[in-house]
């Protein structure tokens, strides 16, 4: 199906306006709520928001556990290749296991690693940015009449049947 221009302003609007939320609690409101791998989650929740993907599920979880990952080695190894190759090799891994697959988790087990992050990391940036983002995509998704989000919001036709 081919994406019309309408489409792709609703992915603009929503990736804008989530995205503007991070960065305005980040910068002036000095609260660390964006990471680098927001940007790659804004895609997949605002332009492939029917992506199992961007399911709320994949999309906090396939952060959060990335982030424990990326935090947990590098307190076991460092800033080194082990950590890095480990941190990311480790997220994917484990996000197929538990079925919570969102690639940008890959990037922040990294971010994590190279960051030299500290244990908050996982709650915050990532798992309260994960969540203000799920939120916004809900909202911006839902209103426009041809997007549903999540999956299961899917949108109806009235029903003309009695039995219903």
């Amino acid at each position: 199906m081919v994406k019309s221009l309408h489409d792709h302003l609703w992915t603009f609007v929503g990736s804008l306006i989530g995205l503007s939320i991070l960065a305005y609690l980040a910068v002036p409101m000095h609260l660390p709520l964006l990471a680098g791998s927001f940007g790659a989650s804004a895609l997949l929740l605002f332009g492939l928001h029917d992506s199992p993907f961007a399911r709320p599920r994949n999309v906090l979880l396939g952060q959060m556990l990335p982030a424990f990952i990326g935090v947990l080695c590098y307190h076991l190894w460092g800033l080194s290749w082990i950590s890095l190759s480990f941190a990311g090799a480790f997220a994917i891994f484990v996000m197929r296991v538990t079925h919570t697959v969102h690639p940008p988790g890959g990037a922040t087990a990294l971010i994590a690693v190279l960051g030299k992050a500290g244990w908050l990391f996982v709650v915050m940036p990532i798992g309260a940015g994960a969540l203000i983002l799920i939120g916004v995509a809900y909202v911006i998704n839902n209103m426009a009449p041809h997007r549903s989000y999540p999956l299961w919001t899917a949108k109806r036709a009235p029903s003309t049947s009695a039995a219903e």
